[in-house]
């Protein structure tokens, strides 16, 4: 759904930089956007990089979050520009909201294509990357 939803594929999971949890609400507006519900809020999703100078590129270094609870949480500032992570674009003009595919199998052929690509000089390049098909929080 991740891919047919922003056209790109997760990646990085075995990277220790990475996220590797989704928030509840992420999860269901797409869940509710693949059933024909609702519209996910962003066209563009938060973009992760390897951060370069871990004192001042760290996303979540960047943040005082010390007395800080439930009942306060929004009001935790979160770095604006920060070169290790883009924040998420809402959809706009010239960011509509994607149609929903007619079956997963096209999306899952296309995925098939781009997993067999690959070059020498991309370290990064993992043949294992698996779509993400079922959204339960114990399986993202």
């Amino acid at each position: 759904m991740y891919f047919a939803y922003f056209g790109i594929k997760l990646g990085d999971q075995d990277k220790s930089w990475a996220t590797h949890v989704v928030c509840c609400v992420c999860v269901e507006e797409l869940r509710q956007w693949f059933q024909g519900k609702k519209s996910f809020r962003f066209a563009v999703p938060m973009i992760w990089t390897e951060p370069k100078n871990h004192s001042d590129d760290c996303y979540f270094c960047s943040c005082s979050v010390q007395g800080f609870n439930l009942k306060n949480l929004k009001g935790i500032s979160y770095p604006a520009i920060i070169r290790s992570a883009i924040r998420p674009v809402h959809h706009g003009p010239d960011l509509p909201i994607p149609s929903l595919p007619d079956t997963l199998d096209n999306i899952l052929d296309e995925l098939e294509q781009i997993s067999h690509i690959s070059s020498d000089s991309d370290d990064a390049y993992d043949p294992g990357t698996q779509m993400i098909l079922n959204f339960s929080l114990n399986q993202i």
